[in-house]
């Protein structure tokens, strides 16, 4: 924190709780600062930080501008007003995690109108017994080093990078946070393990049966399903679906119903798909890093978008070259917020193009053949094809199926018979 110089960043920094100094004031903030090392569980424990904070947003009755919750607003221009200060502020439907290397892919209309719902997260997670799970050393790693006292069947993995609604997060916050001691929280249980910041929220979730796996038209979290009174709304549609796996009496049936339920996650309030487009494809230990500003960013804003996600990541800069001073690196990735707006008005008018396109596709390959049929009405009176049909009748065959190979054989042997009656006539 001590490295922060922006002020505007320092007074969205999260802080202890206020202490009274001297004349029942407040002492200068502390802030609170979890110093993770790579993958370390220090990032899970930042993360619930947030969550903790965020949630008390719109419910904060601290008039001191330094701790007070509307502090974390981002205002146009930047005001303040103590005696107003969360009166006005509904609280957070929903927290997005994000850091400084991303970069919004859609504009805050669009944001707002693909998260209409404020009940439902965006998790990218899979189950441990996955068939799309990696089988290698660091996923069974991970899955392996968390402490036994969570069954395997909990076990989930996502990005980091996900979206979680208000009642998800609250829910998480609540299971151990203020009233359990620190040594028995939840996050001890992820200490050993790499990168744990993929591995608690979705376990949560699914500790807390949200998060549920199919396999086979079983649940197999079904042991411990009433966690919070949260998993009865499922059991439904669980019963139907065993229902039909039993319906079908011949084998071929049966096994199909069998794939159609395997691996199938039934989950209502959690979308299994990524918020943020990260591009793994370099397969190194970090996902790829942009550095050429705008250029990347209609490239990667482009892609994203195609995959529906709203921030994509990593935009930096420059590339880091050890051993030369910030000031002497090249500078190749910065972006303003009028490049954002540019690039993002230009994708959305590619994208209106595309749509448009697609929906005359149709109208311009019909369109030689409507007029070659009124251009016919206007010479002959009648309307005829090259080969003498009707147009009527040419209009039913466009509609029919096309003949079959058994139909052309027929009319072979017909037009055969034609040519022995004309010669028996000759």
């Amino acid at each position: 924190p001590r490295k922060v110089s922006s002020e505007w960043l320092r007074q969205r920094m999260l802080t202890f709780p206020p202490k009274r100094g001297r004349g029942n004031s407040f002492e200068d903030p502390v802030f609170l600062s979890r110093q993770p090392a790579w993958g370390s569980v220090e990032i899970t424990r930042a993360m619930l930080d947030l969550v903790q904070d965020g949630l008390k947003i719109g419910n904060c009755t601290q008039t001191d501008k330094r701790f007070a919750a509307s502090r974390y607003l981002a205002r146009s221009p930047p005001s303040f007003d103590p005696d107003q200060a969360d009166s006005n502020i509904p609280p957070v439907d929903h927290f997005l995690f994000v850091s400084e290397t991303c970069m919004p892919v859609a504009t805050a209309s669009e944001f707002f109108h693909n998260i209409p719902n404020v009940t439902v997260s965006w998790v990218n997670g899979r189950h441990r017994k996955q068939a799309d799970t990696p089988k290698n050393k660091y996923e069974d790693d991970q899955f392996a080093g968390i402490n036994r006292r969570i069954p395997g069947q909990y076990r989930w993995k996502s990005d980091q990078w996900i979206l979680l609604s208000r009642r998800h997060a609250s829910k998480i916050i609540e299971m151990d946070r203020p009233h359990i001691p620190t040594k028995h929280q939840l996050w001890q249980s992820f200490r050993d393990i790499n990168a744990s910041d993929e591995m608690f929220f979705p376990t949560a979730l699914a500790l807390l049966g949200y998060l549920r796996f199919t396999k086979d038209g079983d649940d197999t979290q079904r042991s411990r399903g009433n966690i919070q009174g949260d998993a009865n709304r499922s059991t439904a549609s669980l019963d139907a679906t065993k229902q039909s796996t039993k319906e079908p009496t011949d084998g071929a049936a049966a096994a199909a119903a069998a794939v159609e339920t395997t691996d199938i996650s039934k989950n209502e309030c959690v979308l299994l798909r990524p918020v943020t487009y990260t591009d793994w494809s370099e397969g190194m230990r970090n996902p790829a890093t942009f550095c050429n500003g705008s250029k990347d960013l209609k490239r990667v804003g482009k892609l994203a978008r195609e995959k529906g996600c709203l921030v994509a990541r990593k935009f930096a800069t420059h590339i880091n070259v050890p051993g030369v001073p910030m000031n002497e690196q090249k500078i190749t990735g910065e972006i303003s917020v009028d490049d954002w707006k540019n690039v993002l008005n230009g994708l959305r008018e590619q994208e209106d193009v595309a749509k448009s396109d697609k929906g005359t596709t149709s109208v311009v390959q019909q369109e030689p053949d409507g007029q070659k049929e009124e251009q016919k009405k206007i010479e002959g009176g009648k309307t005829e094809n090259d080969n003498g049909v009707d147009g009527e009748e040419e209009q039913e065959s466009f509609l029919n199926p096309p003949a079959t190979e058994e139909a052309n054989e027929d009319n072979d042997d017909d037009e055969d018979n034609d040519d022995d009656q004309e010669e028996n006539q000759l």
